[in-house]
């Protein structure tokens, strides 16, 4: 049998598909499993949680948008990406968001 002869971008990226397809995966089942953990445990905290159920919304938007940050991290780190430059960002975000 002949093999397939893939450039090295190529061959890179055919390496690293199966586990791009499981973090697409992920990605779509995301904002199903953060919704329903977030509306159990409101549901969980009875009728004192008024102001939690319209905190909601943003608390959603935090979560997902930092899932989404992970699964990216994640995606070019597999690509073979430098994603160090772009961790020590997010940290220094996370400290300017908290000091604000």
């Amino acid at each position: 049998l002949v093999s397939l002869r893939l450039r090295p971008g190529l061959a890179k990226l055919a390496a690293a598909m199966p586990f791009l397809i499981v973090l697409l995966q992920a990605a779509t089942w995301t904002p199903t499993l953060v919704r329903y953990a977030l509306d159990r445990f409101v549901d969980g905290q009875g009728a004192d949680a008024v102001t939690l159920r319209m905190l909601l919304g943003p608390i959603r938007a935090v979560l997902l948008a930092m899932a989404w940050s992970v699964l990216l991290l994640m995606a070019l780190d597999s690509l073979d990406f430098d994603v160090t430059a772009l961790v020590a960002g997010l940290g220094i975000g996370g400290v300017a968001v908290a000091l604000a």
